[in-house]
């Protein structure tokens, strides 16, 4: 009787010995898990109380300004809340997904339709001021406000836990907003230097990352002022245009030291070599008492024109022909270091086309001279095509 008494009991309390520790380890994984998911304390009054301005002109908008007072004091505080890699992604994530976006639509946009000078004033200046302190940077063209970019942030913490690809991938954001600023978009030409210098890095060692792939619209889009680049001569001066046939000073003026910058400042770059082979000899156009003179192509290729969709802020889309593909092939001798930088799209054989172009010159000896040059490092090229311009319709047309 006894003996089956103290089994029983030893059974009850080895039972309640387990319980017990089952219970705790559980409710101390609770306790853990609701410390990890609390929400972090943030006085409302945050914004306003360090940020003003941003909180004044933001104000009407109840869900921005939430999102901004939480972006602001995370961002303030992030050296004590940030400790890893994947904590600087998911900021600079709020960042660029969540506040330039809405803040640019809702809030500066409107006020740069509706009180210009705003951006003019003491207190714009001090805008300028705390978005910089948070990671934003104001692009003005023409003195007036345009749109809203990142900027560097964070430096001691991306350079304490940021990974080798994130760190480019950000300098390559700042260096977009760089390349949008300036009454010219390509005078200066220092932004697109360092898009093309960081995306060059990522391409080269870091071919199939997500960040690499991101980059990839506007890698291209930077390395068009540093390549599609030509002359445009009169009896009285002489100018450089990017972008095809452009003689319209604004926005396609650039210049020759902007160009020679690029080169002697990323001398090892692949892309600064080509580059530096279309400066040695870049393409021409000619006027002589403001009559355009014929121009010579050197055509590579011709390439069927591409139906594509372009959509607008507001979401309306409309269908253009482009020279997608066309472009898609001078990236591809570009990237093997042959410089063949023109996209020309104009009517050939009664149908729209788009012209891979090696260079173009109003002098044939130079186009003759070009084509032995090109022929000699592409297997299959189209030749020597004449252009005429049309005064009238203001359009160049194959002779």
């Amino acid at each position: 009787m006894f003996s089956r008494i103290t089994a029983q009991c030893i059974f009850l309390l080895l039972f309640f010995i387990v319980w017990g520790c089952e219970n705790k380890n559980s409710s101390s994984t609770t306790n853990d898990s609701n410390d990890k998911s609390a929400d972090i304390s943030i006085s409302p009054n945050f914004l306003k109380q360090n940020f003003p301005v941003l909180d004044s002109i933001s104000h009407q908008k109840s869900d921005l300004l939430q999102e901004l007072n939480v972006y602001a004091y995370k961002l303030t505080n992030a050296s004590k809340m940030v400790k890893s890699d994947e904590d600087l992604q998911d900021l600079f994530d709020m960042r660029d997904k969540d506040v330039i976006t809405a803040l640019h639509k809702e809030v500066l946009d409107p006020i740069a339709i509706n009180d210009g000078v705003f951006y003019h004033s003491t207190a714009g200046a001090k805008l300028d001021k705390e978005l910089k302190t948070l990671g934003m940077q104001v692009i003005y063209a023409e003195g007036m406000y345009l749109d809203l970019g990142p900027s560097e942030m964070l430096e001691k913490e991306m350079e304490q836990y940021a990974s080798e690809v994130f760190k480019w991938y950000m300098e390559f954001q700042s260096a977009k907003t760089i390349s949008m600023m300036g009454e010219y978009p390509f005078l200066d030409l220092e932004g697109q230097g360092k898009m093309v210098a960081f995306g060059e890095q990522m391409r080269a060692k870091y071919p199939n990352h997500a960040f690499t792939q991101k980059i990839e619209k506007d890698f291209r889009t930077a390395l068009i002022p540093l390549t599609d680049v030509h002359v445009v001569k009169s009896e009285f001066d002489k100018s450089y245009m990017v972008n095809g046939l452009a003689t319209e000073f604004y926005p396609n003026a650039t210049n020759i030291d902007a160009l020679k910058k690029f080169v002697e400042q990323y001398p090892d770059l692949h892309y600064s070599k080509v580059a530096n082979d279309i400066i040695e000899s870049m393409s021409e156009m000619e006027s002589v008492e403001r009559q355009w003179k014929d121009l010579y192509l050197v055509v590579v290729s011709w390439i069927p024109s591409t139906e594509e969709k372009i959509t607008d802020e507001e979401g309306n889309e409309t269908v253009v022909n482009t020279c997608m593909n066309a472009r898609k092939i001078s990236n591809d001798f570009l990237d093997k270091g042959i410089a063949i930088p023109h996209v020309l799209q104009l009517t050939h054989n009664g149908i729209e086309e788009c012209a891979v172009v090696y260079r173009f010159y109003a002098d044939k000896s130079k186009a003759d001279a070009a084509l032995k040059t090109i022929k000699s490092k592409v297997s299959s090229v189209v030749g020597i095509v004449q252009l005429k311009y049309d005064p009238l319709k203001r359009i160049w047309s194959v002779k």
